[in-house]
């Protein structure tokens, strides 16, 4: 995974606090009643962007989009006079907090705004923010988040601005444009890759539930899909999404379709059948938390053969659920492999189940399962689809209202409820991704007999033969390995084994 993956992950976290500072509904709507203006409307219909420089991004359709090729910026406009600018760039060298602030003058500066923005200032790891001067007439704020690596640094800066005189757009709406960008590759990029041997990056379009469009999230463009919401009964709303690679070698789940299950009591035993007093059945079986589930009864039912390879715990995802005092939650991410019609395939799902007690009354369900399955050589291509598919799946706002009125919940807490599992479930597969990737790069290394090493002083990486615990270069480039800590010659320093 690529370090503008992480970037945009991090992003997520200072959407909100930007997309508040632009819009700040409780002065603004007094200004407008005292000038009697009166608030604008805005689309409720949205429209996903595909541009050929290789980005997408979701927006209202009464917005425009343009893409600069020359600087890589990508403008949106409002109706109402707003402008959100976002900025991807690469630094080649790490940066701190203190050069990220300089880089953030400097792109504004780039921009025409030198003099009218507040200092930057840090407000997280990975992230500096400033304001505009209010007392120029507008109200804007600009984020700049960065991940830096040994071979340099991504950057986005997300600007938003806008005329203090018009009515802000709602902050859900800034929020929900800024997290829809993706950086998906341009023809140009995939070709690239093509003559290189590199398996070209999938361009990637918006699906959309065709059952009662309640969600949408993005796949890629040349992928069979199916799902939607499913109602096994008049209480319960269910919802999936299948889909599969033009050649069938990679399959995706993501959703919760599975039985609502009873467990065992006085009155009924493993393997009976509920009849609940409103005339449905459920199915009485022992709870199976998180990947439990996958490896003792979804597996077991859909690959009878499957070799499990590893099983992992995932209490970070399930401690960002909410509980209300009878009800907890498990998750785990489950590693397997199986044969079908003579080809070996990969699994990977990560499993969350939500158990609730009331008495001696006990009942269980998946929550959420994102299941991965793909011919061994494409798992790693698979695993980052799901990754994509996850971390972009949003709930549409006037549905989640509709049933929210209809359960008598919260639509804020179910809407947050989501995006906390699709953002969790996406890290998690990046996660996953990077420890492929770096087991991978050691079992090459161990190969091959070198060892990577790095040196801090000049910011050079170097190739050695292994079979050395320490690494030292002098002045003049010359390396050696010894076994001990003892420096071999005045004129060397140590360098840094890279694991």
């Amino acid at each position: 995974m690529t370090i503008l993956s992480h970037l945009r992950r991090q992003m997520h976290f200072f959407l909100l606090t930007l997309a508040t500072a632009l819009a700040l509904p409780a002065c603004t709507t007094a200004a407008h009643s005292e000038s009697g203006l009166e608030a604008e409307p805005y689309s409720s219909a949205w429209t996903m962007y595909q541009d050929p420089m290789g980005f997408s991004i979701e927006h209202p359709e009464d917005w425009d989009v343009e893409g600069d090729p020359q600087t890589g910026q990508v403008s949106l406009y409002g109706p109402v006079d707003t402008e959100i600018i976002i900025w991807p760039v690469f630094i080649r060298r790490p940066i701190d907090s203190n050069e990220a602030c300089r880089t953030q003058t400097a792109l504004l500066s780039q921009l025409g705004y030198e003099g009218e923005w507040g200092t930057p200032r840090a407000v997280g790891r990975g992230a500096v923010r400033s304001v505009l001067d209010p007392e120029d007439g507008d109200r804007g704020v600009a984020v700049l988040t960065w991940v830096s690596a040994r071979s340099g640094t991504s950057c986005i800066l997300y600007l938003v601005d806008g005329s203090a005189d018009m009515p802000a757009p709602p902050e859900e709406m800034i929020a929900r444009i800024l997290s829809s960008f993706h950086v998906t590759g341009s023809d140009q990029v995939g070709e690239t890759a093509r003559h290189a041997g590199a398996p070209a990056s999938p361009q990637y379009r918006r699906w959309t539930d065709p059952t009662e469009r309640a969600f949408s999230l993005e796949l890629p463009a040349n992928w069979q899909a199916s799902g939607g919401v499913v109602r096994p009964n008049s209480i319960l709303t269910q919802a999936k999404i299948e889909a599969s690679s033009p050649d069938d070698d990679i399959y995706v789940y993501f959703g919760d379709t599975f039985p609502w299950f009873i467990e065992p009591n006085q009155f009924v035993g493993p393997g009976q059948t509920y009849r609940d007093p409103m005339g449905g059945s459920q199915p009485v079986w022992y709870y199976l938390p998180g990947s439990r589930f996958v490896t003792q009864y979804l597996l077991p039912r859909q690959h009878p053969q499957f070799e499990l390879i590893d099983e992992t715990p995932q209490p970070e995802i399930a401690n960002r659920l909410v509980r209300i005092g009878i009800n907890e939650y498990q998750a785990g991410l489950a590693r397997y492999r199986f044969r079908d019609e003579g080809q070996t395939f990969e699994g990977r799902a990560l499993c969350i189940t939500e158990r609730l007690r009331s008495g001696a009354f006990a009942s269980w369900h998946v929550f959420r399962l994102a299941l991965v399955e793909a011919a061994s050589d494409k798992i790693e291509s698979g695993q980052e689809v799901l990754g994509r598919l996850a971390g972009s799946f949003r709930i549409d706002p006037q549905w989640l209202q509709s049933e929210a009125v209809k359960a008598g919940v919260n639509s804020r807490t179910i809407s947050e409820m989501s995006e906390a599992v699709s953002t969790t479930v996406s890290a998690a597969f990046e996660n996953q991704q990077r420890r492929t990737d770096h087991a991978l790069a050691q079992d090459a290394k161990a190969r091959r007999g070198i060892e990577e090493v790095y040196d801090p002083v000049t910011d050079t990486t170097f190739e050695v033969s292994n079979g050395s615990n320490y690494y030292w270069i002098d002045h003049q480039g010359h390396i050696a390995g010894t076994e001990t800590a003892t420096v071999p010659n005045i004129d060397f320093r140590q360098m840094f084994i890279l694991r």
